[in-house]
């Protein structure tokens, strides 16, 4: 039972970080201090897919 609880606090940690590390790379997008295509280099944690949502959102403020 301490493991599935320890794994599920692992996990809300990570996606706590995934979503600082996606909101910090969405202010400089916003800001235009970095490109969509240095993302992956500035934030090599974020995932693929938080990239694609960050293009897509960027697609709709043009």
């Amino acid at each position: 039972m301490c493991k599935i609880m320890e794994d599920m606090r692992n996990e809300a940690a990570r996606e706590a970080v995934r979503k600082t590390t996606k909101e910090n790379a969405r202010r400089l997008l916003k800001l235009e201090k970095i490109k969509i295509d240095e993302v992956p280099e500035c934030f090599p944690d974020l995932l693929d897919s938080g990239i694609k949502e960050l293009e897509a959102e960027l697609m709709q403020l043009v």
